[in-house]
């Protein structure tokens, strides 16, 4: 009775040993990853997002603005394993930005490739992209999502998506310097010495200058006097540089310079005159002389 009992009592614990090997190999294949160090919740905490480039109000004078921001996934989403590896809750699947509202553009990256790593995957990811603006004020926002895993009660891995977004950076462009030329005008001078005059906008610029008739540029800090100029057509370009090294250029201006000789009259022959007109008065009254003799007589 003994020998029975003890029989079917080994029996019962290998049947038994035999079901949880079965179950452990049914989760095991539907999950290859260990399950159990997973939260029985889903970890929502989404990730920080710190943009560095471009800087809230700030005023750049290109067309061409640099966008540097990082991503830092939240300490929740790490756990430490055992001899597997770490364990990672989170795997972020995109990365985009977003300029005035409009729709967002994608930045290719690669995040984990195994929520199981024997090294642990970088927790703050970098990106840097060139953002390709017009003149104006902008307004910049960049996201994630991720999905976030945890070990449901049914025994499998299941994951919710996390968002995350950044403040929006408010920021403005400015155009490369427009000089525009406001004197001389495309007329004809007949002086040697004209006015440069020029306007540059709102720009920011460090080196303003002008080339006359294609000759290298002359550095001026401001208008000016074109001097010296010759008979002929010229023309004069105006030039200037920004505090980035963009050079902005005006328009071309072609001028006459057309000089008129003054010709010296000869003087007035008045001796000669003068000369004539006693004689004449000498025969005048030598007549009258002859005259009054005749009337006495």
């Amino acid at each position: 009775m003994k020998k029975t009992e003890l029989g079917l009592s080994l029996i019962l614990i290998l049947t038994l040993l035999l079901s949880y090997a079965v179950v452990f190999v049914d989760l095991a294949t539907a999950n290859p990853a260990p399950l159990f160090p997973f939260p029985k919740d889903p970890v929502t905490t989404p990730p920080s997002i710190f943009v560095y480039s471009p800087v809230q109000n700030e005023t750049y004078n290109s067309t061409q603005v640099t966008l540097n921001f990082t991503v830092i996934k939240p300490d929740s989403w790490f756990s430490n394993g055992n001899f597997f590896g770490d364990y990672v809750f989170g795997n972020i699947t995109s990365v985009y930005y977003s300029v005035d509202g409009s729709e967002r553009q994608n930045i290719p990256m690669h995040d984990v490739d195994s929520l199981i790593n024997p090294n642990p995957p970088a927790q703050t990811l970098s990106f840097s992209t060139t953002l390709n603006l017009t003149a104006g004020m902008h307004s910049i926002k960049v996201g994630v999502e991720a999905d976030s895993y945890y070990f449901a009660q049914t025994l499998n891995l299941g994951s919710v998506v996390v968002e995350g977004n950044s403040a929006p950076v408010n920021f403005a462009v400015t155009l490369p310097p427009e000089p525009v030329i406001v004197a001389p005008e495309s007329i004809t001078y007949n002086k040697s010495s004209v006015p440069l005059a020029f306007t540059l906008g709102a720009s920011v610029t460090s080196w303003v200058g002008y080339s006359l008739d294609g000759k290298d540029n002359v550095t001026i800090d401001g208008n000016t006097t074109l001097t010296g100029l010759s008979n002929g057509a010229h023309n004069v370009t105006v030039y200037a540089n920004d505090t980035f090294g963009n050079v902005g250029s005006s328009q071309t201006i072609t001028f006459t310079i057309a000089l008129v000789s003054i010709v010296k009259s000869e003087p007035f022959p008045t001796a000669p005159v003068a000369a004539v007109s006693g004689a004449s008065a000498v025969v005048v009254v030598a007549g009258l002389l002859v005259y009054f003799k005749k009337r006495k007589r």
